[in-house]
C-alpha cells in the first residue's frame, strides 16, 4: 500500500450475528443499529489494529 493516509468516517453502524448452542443449532441474531457511544467503544481497538489509519468521530446529528 502506499503512504496515502487512510481515513475512517464512520456513516452508519449496525451489528448482526449468530449463536451456536450445544446441539449445535444456530440462532440468529437480529440486526442491531449502533450509536456514537459503540463506535467510541470501539476506537481504542481500531486504534491499536490499524496504527497508521485516521478514525473520524461519529458527527453530530448523524445517529439513526
Amino acid at each position: 500500500m502506499d503512504d496515502t493516509e487512510q481515513c475512517v468516517l464512520p456513516l452508519a453502524g449496525f451489528s448482526w450475528g449468530f449463536n451456536i448452542d450445544s446441539a449445535s443449532r444456530i440462532t440468529l441474531q437480529q440486526v442491531q443499529t449502533l450509536t456514537a457511544v459503540d463506535w467510541d467503544a470501539h476506537l481504542p481497538y481500531l486504534r491499536t489494529s490499524h496504527p497508521g489509519w485516521v478514525f473520524d468521530k461519529w458527527q453530530p446529528g448523524s445517529e439513526p
